[in-house]
């Protein structure tokens, strides 16, 4: 066969697979966030939301570290998979500790629902990120993003009409059988379109000591360390007030977990019309000026909140952020990866993103029990327009290396 027309068929399956793939996990975890966030707050309110948000930051320092060697030893999409396989397990073994009346498996269950999503996503992309170049990835990664957007979009309405018609328990049911699927699909797909360890010549690192070392040596990753740090707290305290508002306004469990749906399916309706407007920004505005505009929108957003804090606006500003970080903002931030070396985009990117993504929401937790225990509460929205002005600040220097290492000229591809 023609080695031309062998990398083409492969680059298609790679494609192919990758769109199904993400449609089944957004539409695995468009059940299990709902469902699990309703069953928590019935459980214990938002009064305890930080609580678990520590949890969920704990949780994943002890599993970054594991899971670095784990990227470091198996094929990706085999190790996508298997990761896959093992979260339906886990879940079915906490809803069978609810029904036994366990305590506490509503916190685990939020666990759960924060860990498995983001070791998910963040393998998905580092596999994304060594097989596809900047100027393939600008037009794919967007093509990818409204594969999930569908998966979201299915499952943000299904929840809603399972949880109001049986109940938000058998909601949360549907998630195994979507993940082993994700597990019985990646087998035979990381044998024809995987990228193994044994074409890449960098040094990958193991350990997780080794991991740190590599972050070390590289200040540039470290900047996209602090920088998705940044974003994360931006996230949570935003999530916090709209979490705070949906349980003053609709205090029935299940009608709560429709309306939870719904808010995630304008979620997930923004960001299919967004991805589908990346490939397209991306090259008329490049990399730099979507990593700067994001900020300084949700700047905006969160002004109005501060100014008139009701549901309705909270609900705008949480399907902002969110729609913001799945579309445009990861795209972008992804291919800040792509030109560095096997190992920095692989165990680096899983320590930056995996670990930062919940130990940044966790540290944003303690700072909102602090308010919480003087009463100051109401400062959750000034903090977040003062954090976005530092998130602006670490991009400007973020970019600036970007275009360090990858020209304007270079990132169009000319």
């Amino acid at each position: 066969m023609d080695p031309g027309a062998s990398q083409s068929r492969q680059k298609a399956l790679r494609i192919c697979g990758l769109s199904v793939l993400a449609f089944l996990a957004m539409l695995s975890y468009s059940f299990a966030r709902p469902a699990t966030e309703s069953l928590f707050l019935e459980a214990h309110t938002h009064d305890r939301l930080p609580v678990v948000w520590l949890l969920v930051a704990g949780a994943a320092v002890i599993t970054v570290g594991a899971f670095a060697r784990l990227l470091a030893r198996y094929e990706l999409l085999r190790l996508f998979g298997s990761t896959a396989g093992v979260s339906g397990l886990l879940l079915l073994a906490l809803l069978a500790s609810r029904n036994a009346g366990a305590p506490m498996v509503h916190y685990a269950l939020y666990v759960w629902k924060d860990i498995y999503v983001v070791l998910l996503v963040e393998t998905f992309y580092s596999f994304a990120n060594t097989v596809f170049s900047i100027r393939s990835a600008r037009w794919i990664f967007g093509g990818l993003g409204i594969a999930s957007a569908l998966g979201s979009i299915t499952g943000d309405f299904a929840v809603g009409v399972v949880a109001e018609r049986w109940s938000t328990v058998v909601a949360l049911h549907v998630v195994p059988p979507l993940l082993f699927l994700i597990w019985a699909i990646c087998i035979p797909l990381s044998r024809v379109a995987g990228a193994h360890l044994e074409v890449h010549r960098d040094p990958v690192p193991v350990r997780l000591t080794d991991t740190l070392r590599l972050l070390w040596r590289s200040s540039y990753v470290l900047l996209l360390l602090v920088l998705i740090m940044l974003v994360q707290v931006v996230v949570t305290l935003i999530d916090y007030q709209y979490n705070q508002m949906v349980e003053q306004a609709f205090p029935d469990t299940d009608e709560r977990t429709a309306i939870i749906g719904r808010v995630y399916a304008a979620v997930s309706g923004a960001t299919l019309v967004l991805h589908a407007l990346t490939g397209p920004t991306l090259h008329l505005v490049g990399v730099p000026a979507v990593l700067l505009a994001v900020p300084i929108l949700l700047c905006g957003g969160t002004g109005a909140l501060v100014a008139l804090p009701r549901f309705l606006v909270a609900a705008v500003v949480k399907v902002a952020s969110k729609c913001f970080d799945y579309t445009v903002f990861r795209t972008a931030k992804e291919i800040l990866y792509i030109p560095l070396s096997y190992a920095e985009k692989t165990q680096g990117k899983s320590f930056v993103d995996v670990m930062s993504y919940r130990v940044a929401k966790g540290g944003a937790s303690l700072v909102l029990l602090v308010l919480g225990a003087l009463g100051a509460g109401m400062l959750a929205g000034p903090l977040t327009v003062l954090v976005i002005a530092a998130w602006l600040g670490v991009t400007v220097v973020t970019v600036r290396r970007f275009r360090t290492k990858v020209s304007r000229r270079e990132e169009m591809g000319r």
